[in-house]
C-alpha cells in the first residue's frame, strides 16, 4: 500500500482526534458526560428504538425499492442483510469507500453491472440527501427565513431536469480521462433511474430523514434543551450533508461540532455536546453494532457466490 493510500486511510482517524481535541479544550467536557449520565433510560430507550427502526425495517424497504427501479427484485431479508450487514463496513471504511460493499454483493451475487450497482447507492444517497433539504426547507418556512422560496424552488425544480447532469457527464468524459469516464458511466447509469423511482422513495426518504430529525430534537429535550423544532431541522439537516465529506469516523466530532454551533443560542456548549454525542451513539454507533450480527451473512454471501 503506498503512502497516498496509508494517508487517506488515516484521514478519518485524524480528523475525529483534532475535532475532538478541540471540542474538549472549549466546552467542559466533564459536564457534558455528567448530564448524559442524567437522561431518563426510558427515553433514551424509545431513542434507541426510533433508531433502529430506521435501519431494520425503513432503510431495507428503501433499498428494496431503489434495487427494484433497476429491475432486481429482493426479498426484505435479503436487503436487510446487505443494509445490515456492511454497516460495520462503511463506518470503518476511509473516505466513504465502505460504500463500495453494497455494490460488490450486487455484482458478486446478482451479477449485476458495476455502473449499475453502483448507481443504485448514489441514487439512494441522492434522495436521502434530497428529502433531507425538505426537513431544511420547512425548517425555514418556520422561521420565515428569506431564502426559503429560493430553496423551495430549486429542491422541487432540479432533480427533474437531467439535460445539465447528461452535460456534466459528457465534460468528466472528455476533460478527465479515465477517472472522468468512469465517473461520466456511474453517472449515466444514476440518470437511467426512472423519475417515477425518484418521487416513489422521496417518502420513504422523507420517514427515514425524519426520524433523525425527531431523534435529534427528543434527545435534547431529554437533557434539558428547549430547543425551537425548526432550528433542529435546519442544523441537523446541515450536519447531514457535513456528515457526507469524509473527514471523520462515523461523522464523530463533525455531528457534535455542528450541533454545539448551530444550536448554541438556545443551550449551554455542554448540554449541547451532550446532545450531539447522544445522537452519535444511537443514530451510528448502535446500528454499526448492532450490523455486527448480519456481517457474517453479507460476507459470506458475497465469497461464496463467484462473479
Amino acid at each position: 500500500m503506498n503512502k497516498f493510500a496509508w494517508l487517506m486511510r488515516l484521514l478519518p482517524v485524524v480528523g475525529t482526534l483534532v475535532i475532538g481535541v478541540l471540542l474538549i479544550q472549549h466546552i467542559d467536557w466533564k459536564a457534558a458526560l455528567s448530564l448524559l449520565k442524567t437522561m431518563d433510560p426510558m427515553l433514551l430507550l424509545f431513542s434507541s428504538a426510533l433508531a433502529l427502526s430506521e435501519e431494520l425495517l425503513v432503510g431495507p424497504i428503501k433499498w428494496k425499492w431503489v434495487v427494484a427501479a433497476v429491475g432486481l427484485r429482493l426479498s426484505f431479508i435479503e436487503a436487510l442483510i446487505i443494509r445490515m450487514g456492511s454497516q460495520p463496513i462503511r463506518s470503518v471504511a476511509p473516505l466513504k469507500s465502505g460504500e463500495a460493499a453494497s455494490v460488490l454483493y450486487l455484482v458478486r451475487v446478482h451479477n449485476m453491472n458495476t455502473a449499475t450497482a453502483t448507481s443504485t447507492v448514489l441514487f439512494e444517497k441522492g434522495v436521502n440527501l434530497w428529502a433531507t433539504v425538505a426537513w431544511m426547507i420547512l425548517g425555514l418556512m418556520l422561521i420565515q427565513s428569506p431564502w426559503f422560496a429560493l430553496i423551495l424552488v430549486l429542491w422541487a425544480v432540479l432533480p427533474f431536469i437531467r439535460g445539465p447532469w447528461s452535460s456534466l457527464s459528457s465534460f468528466l468524459s472528455e476533460k478527465f480521462g479515465r477517472v472522468g469516464t468512469f465517473a461520466a458511466g456511474m453517472l449515466d447509469a444514476f440518470l437511467v433511474l426512472p423519475t417515477k423511482a425518484l418521487i416513489l422513495q422521496l417518502p420513504m426518504a422523507l420517514l427515514f430523514t425524519g426520524l433523525e430529525v425527531f431523534n435529534a430534537w427528543l434527545l435534547l429535550t431529554a437533557l434539558g434543551a428547549h430547543v425551537p423544532v425548526a432550528a433542529v431541522m435546519i442544523v441537523i439537516s446541515l450536519s447531514f450533508f457535513l456528515n457526507n465529506i469524509p473527514v471523520t469516523i462515523l461523522g464523530l466530532g463533525m455531528r457534535e461540532s455542528v450541533v454545539v454551533a448551530g444550536l448554541s443560542a438556545y443551550a449551554l456548549a455542554p448540554t449541547l455536546l451532550a446532545g450531539g454525542l447522544a445522537l452519535s451513539v444511537v443514530e451510528y454507533l448502535l446500528p454499526t453494532l448492532v450490523g455486527l450480527f448480519f456481517l457474517k451473512s453479507f460476507l459470506n454471501r458475497c465469497m461464496e457466490t463467484q462473479p
